[in-house]
């Protein structure tokens, strides 16, 4: 109990991509707020889920394009489908950002509703990877 505590303690000091990953899906919990809250749930969504991304790969999350983080789950061996699900979504809030808005499209509660099931999704295929 405790030495498997302090071995955890010692791995994370010496790597913060150890404690970002266990972080992530909390840290994309809380982020969810935002999107109920934004004037642009598209917007919002994205960030939440790039951040999650990155904390979970150990990479900048937001500097990755829908492409990257598609190639980037592939090659973390996560199913094509998920991986396609997630490039569309991304793809969808890069668009939004340049076009008239669609309120159905972007209703904060279905923007949420999706950002949570790619959140478990992702959680499920790279969560137990290191």
């Amino acid at each position: 109990g405790a030495y498997w505590f302090q071995r955890r303690r010692e791995e994370e000091a010496s790597d913060s991509g150890i404690k970002r990953k266990r972080m992530a899906m909390s840290q994309a919990r809380s982020d969810m707020k935002s999107i109920a809250e934004s004037d642009n749930p598209l917007a919002a969504g994205s960030r939440v889920l790039r951040h999650f991304l990155g904390n979970q790969l150990n990479l900048e999350g937001g500097a990755l394009t829908s492409s990257d983080v598609h190639t980037t789950l592939l090659d973390k061996g996560v199913n094509p489908e998920l991986a396609g699900q997630v490039r569309k979504f991304l793809s969808a809030c890069e668009m939004a950002q340049y076009a008239a808005p669609d309120t159905k499209a972007q209703s904060p509660q279905k923007v949420a509703e999706t950002v949570e099931q790619l959140l478990k999704d992702l959680q499920q295929a790279i969560g137990g990877q290191r």
